[in-house]
């Protein structure tokens, strides 16, 4: 039986291993997808304006929810090991899907 590290030591190592490449992957990617749902609801006229104004000044709270949501998901997923073994195409899409689909579900323009 192997003997378990200390949290720190996993977090030391966790700085140059493949699953924090994973994880900046994922979560540039999940903000290309928030940001295609803006560009969608843009498009729809279904919101006005900037994406400052989507995401800060319409509905703050939303947002925050939903970048929280999305920070948290994509640390739960890389960090548990889900995406162990994942091409770097089934990230990419699990990613991109996550983000738009947050987005989607959580924030709402106030404004149209």
């Amino acid at each position: 039986m192997t003997e378990p590290i200390s949290f720190f030591s996993w977090l030391i190592g966790l700085w140059s291993s493949y699953q924090l490449e994973q994880l900046i992957v994922y979560i540039i990617v999940g903000i290309l997808g928030i940001v295609a749902h803006y560009i969608k609801q843009y498009l729809t006229e279904n919101v006005k304006g900037s994406i400052y104004k989507y995401m800060v000044k319409d509905s703050p709270k939303r947002s925050l929810a939903m970048i929280l949501t999305f920070i948290g998901s994509a640390i739960g997923y890389v960090l548990s090991g889900a995406t162990d073994g994942m091409t770097w195409a089934s990230l990419i899409g699990l990613a991109f899907t996550t983000g738009y689909s947050l987005d989607s579900s959580i924030n709402r323009s106030t404004t149209k």
